[in-house]
């Protein structure tokens, strides 16, 4: 009994040992033939698309490069970049260089004395010569005589001459011999454009003003005439004020001229 037990058990061994070598042949053919199949039909073409997109790629990104090289060297050679380079290196220079000098001088007046009393007698300095300069400017212009040149003397004519025959009385200010000779030449122009002009020198105003002005009665709305010489002097380039007086007559225009105005 026990010798046909254990041969019975060698009989199933062999079988199964036999089916067991039979299934490893047959799955070692399906994967072999697996994978050549994925060899011929897969990787090969995987690898093969990859190395042709990278190939693909590199030649795009070369051709793109040479395109935007060749663009920016043409950019440079033209004379706007070049003026363009040229001003921003400049303000960039000029800033950074402002930068540096305004860091020198504040480190400078923070901790040298000396160099702060020096910096404020040059300030001093400065500004008292342009005060004095100033001044002086302001007094030779105040002392030379004013006249009307040639040409507004013709542009004057020419715009009061439609007016002609109207009347106007040109005032001067008293006690000054230059307000007087200016204010003769209003009267030789309103005369040569066809106007009726009454002189009177030597007048006093209340108002205190400076320069030319045209007058009219006081309350009373401004007569169309006097806009029309103020239009006239203006054009002349004759800087004209507007002026009331309650003893001048209604409808009536007078033009003022007084010391000379200090404007710059």
């Amino acid at each position: 009994m026990l010798e046909f037990v254990q041969q019975q058990s060698k009989q199933e061994r062999d079988l199964f040992d036999t089916w067991l070598k039979r299934t490893a042949k047959v799955l070692g053919l399906i994967t072999a033939v697996a994978v050549g199949f994925l060899i011929f039909m897969g990787w090969n073409t995987v690898d093969g698309i990859k190395k042709a997109a990278d190939r693909s790629t590199a030649r795009a990104i070369e051709q793109a490069q040479t395109k935007v090289q060749e663009r920016i060297d043409a950019e440079f050679r033209t004379e706007a970049i070049k003026t363009t380079i040229r001003q921003v290196a400049a303000e960039r220079t000029a800033a950074e260089f402002r930068s540096v000098i305004s860091d020198e001088v504040r480190d400078q007046l923070k901790n040298n004395p000396q160099f702060a009393a020096i910096v404020r007698h040059e300030v001093q300095t400065q500004a008292r010569q342009f005060v004095q300069a100033e001044t002086a400017r302001q007094l030779a212009k105040a002392a030379s005589p004013r006249s009307l040149t040639e040409s507004q003397k013709q542009r004057l004519i020419a715009l009061l001459s439609p007016y002609k025959g109207n009347a106007i009385q040109v005032s001067s200010l008293i006690g000054h011999p230059e307000v007087a000779t200016f204010a003769q030449d209003f009267v030789s122009v309103f005369r040569a454009a066809g106007w009726k002009v009454d002189f009177e020198a030597n007048v006093s105003w209340d108002t205190g003003f400076r320069g030319v002005a045209i007058a009219f009665r006081k309350g009373d709305p401004e007569p169309q005439l006097a806009r029309a010489v103020a239009g006239a002097l203006s054009q002349a380039g004759i800087r004209v004020q507007s002026e009331t007086d309650q003893n001048i007559p209604s409808n009536s225009v007078q033009l003022w001229v007084s010391e000379k105005e200090i404007t710059d």
